[in-house]
C-alpha cells in the first residue's frame, strides 16, 4: 500500500474493498406476496360487479319492452301496428285486419295549427288536452283526409286518429281519421 492509501485510511476509516463492493451493488425489487393476492382480489370484485349489474338489468340485451320503449317504436298493445307479428300457421289476413281495425284505439284531440304543409299539419295541444303530456307538437299527414275549409295557421282543429305515436320530434301520428275544427 502507498503511503497516500494508508493515509486515506487512517483518515476515513473505510476499507477500499467496501468503498467498491458499494459501487457494484445491484438494487433488486422485492415483490410482496400480499400485493400479488390484492389486485387478484380486485379484479374478481370489478367482474363480480358487473356480472351483478348485468343480472338486475335483465341480461346483457334487456328485457323486450324496455328495449322497445329505447327505440322510440310505440305500438299498440294488441299489435295492429305491426300486423301478425308473433302468428304463425295459417291465418286469413283480410279476416285479421277488421279485427285489427275494430280493435285499434280510436283517440281525438284539440289543436291549436301551427304550420300548414304540404300533406302536412303542424299542430299544438291546447292546454286543457291530455295529448299534451305525450307531445308539444305533433306533425299529423293530411293525405288521407279532407282539410275543413277555414284551416289556417292558428285555427283550432279537433283530429282523430288510429294509429300510434311515433316518439320523435315534433312527435307524429298515423292513421288519421278526422280533422274538423273546433267549433263544430
Amino acid at each position: 500500500m502507498r503511503p497516500e492509501e494508508k493515509l486515506f485510511d487512517a483518515v476515513t476509516g473505510i476499507d477500499e474493498e467496501l468503498v467498491d463492493s458499494a459501487q457494484n451493488y445491484v438494487f433488486r425489487k422485492q415483490t410482496q406476496p400480499w400485493q400479488r393476492v390484492a389486485s387478484l382480489a380486485a379484479c374478481l370484485l370489478v367482474m363480480v360487479s358487473i356480472g351483478y349489474g348485468i343480472l338486475l338489468m335483465g341480461g346483457v340485451g334487456g328485457s323486450d319492452s324496455a328495449s322497445n320503449s329505447s327505440t322510440g317504436d310505440t305500438a299498440p298493445e294488441n299489435g295492429s301496428a305491426g300486423g301478425n307479428a308473433g302468428i304463425s300457421g295459417d291465418i286469413d289476413d283480410s279476416a285479421d285486419a277488421g279485427d285489427q281495425e275494430e280493435a285499434a284505439e280510436t283517440v281525438t284531440f284539440i289543436a291549436t295549427v301551427l304550420e300548414m304543409g304540404d300533406g302536412y299539419l303542424l299542430v299544438e295541444p291546447v292546454e286543457e288536452d291530455p295529448m299534451l303530456a305525450t307531445a308539444d307538437w305533433i306533425q299529423v299527414p293530411t293525405g288521407d283526409v279532407t282539410l275543413p275549409d277555414g284551416v289556417t295557421e292558428g285555427t283550432v282543429v279537433r283530429i282523430t286518429f288510429t294509429g300510434g305515436v311515433m316518439e320523435s320530434y315534433p312527435a307524429q301520428i298515423a292513421d288519421v281519421v278526422e280533422i274538423t275544427l273546433a267549433g263544430e
